[in-house]
């Protein structure tokens, strides 16, 4: 989505199309959009307001690189991107926000991704637990609880049920998996 309500942005979906399509959600600063379109957390963070004042809900995606991770850089990464995408957003509505936390170097189909390596559940709730501790900071007691952190970061049917059963993690933002019908409901059946 553009974080302009409406104009000639030739290329781009404008917010207003999403919700006459009957949209609900909206996902937003996902890897590859940083990747290849140079989507930094200030276009993210315009994007983000625009989406909640449409009453879309926005599925906010952040992470860390291979080379974040590798320097020990993983929670200075979150806390900056959440900080950033995060900065203008009304209290009152950041319960209608969604964090995706996904780790770029354990996304199974980014091409450019040599160094991919499969995250843990346990690190993964790491991440997430971090994610809500930086979100309570951020805002008022109580707000952090009802903003589900979900994980993106090559679920699949093998590893769908391990991922959700950690404390911290609300979800799943099922990427490849999601497009072949039988994987997709295998990854569901795991979650009942």
């Amino acid at each position: 989505m553009f974080w302009e309500k409406e104009g000639a942005y030739t290329g781009e979906v404008s917010g207003t199309q999403l919700v006459d399509a009957n949209c609900e959600f909206v996902i937003l600063g996902h890897s590859e959009r940083r990747n290849y379109f140079n989507e930094s957390d200030e276009v993210i963070n315009k994007k983000v307001v625009l989406a909640l004042s449409l009453r879309l809900r926005p599925i906010v995606c952040i992470g860390e690189s291979f080379d974040e991770k590798e320097a020990g850089l993983t929670k200075k990464s979150i806390e900056q991107k959440l900080r950033s995408v995060l900065v203008d957003v009304p209290l009152p509505e950041l319960s209608r926000v969604i964090i995706a936390y996904e780790p770029v170097w354990a996304i199974s189909t980014n091409v450019h991704n040599t160094d991919r390596q499969p995250t843990s559940p346990e690190q993964a709730q790491v991440a997430h637990k971090f994610t809500r501790l930086v979100i309570a900071e951020l805002t008022k007691p109580g707000i952090a609880s009802r903003i589900s952190v979900i994980y993106g970061g090559s679920v699949s049917a093998d590893n769908a049920k391990d991922f959700l059963g950690m404390d911290d993690i609300d979800g799943a933002l099922i990427g490849a998996a999601s497009l072949d019908p039988v994987s997709l409901l295998k990854i569901i059946q795991t979650t009942k």
